[in-house]
């Protein structure tokens, strides 16, 4: 989907764009990102470690999807998130084992 010269970007905007799904590999090469907009989309499920090694990263949003589980590996290793938003989700449960 992306170039290898986009693996610089910063900021990206997936907003409203019909995603039903965050897979581990989607962002791999993406380590420098700093926002990830992912609102208003249909994002269901998010596979473990999908955003491992984001070192960078400040801001998530996912607000207004159709997550009704995240687990323990989800959000591991974001050690600079600042945000994080789920708001206007399903969240029925939050593994952490």
């Amino acid at each position: 989907v992306f170039s290898s010269e986009s693996n610089k970007l910063n900021i990206i905007f997936l907003n409203n764009n019909k995603l039903t799904s965050i897979s581990s590999d989607l962002f791999r090469n993406f380590k420098e990102i700093i926002i990830l907009n992912l609102q208003y989309n249909l994002i269901s499920s998010i596979e473990s470690y999908s955003f491992y090694n984001f070192d960078l990263l400040e801001t998530l949003s996912l607000s207004n999807n159709h997550l009704s589980n995240l687990n323990d590996n989800t959000l591991n290793g974001l050690f600079q998130l600042k945000l994080l938003n789920l708001s206007m989700n399903f969240i029925e449960k939050i593994d952490n084992k």
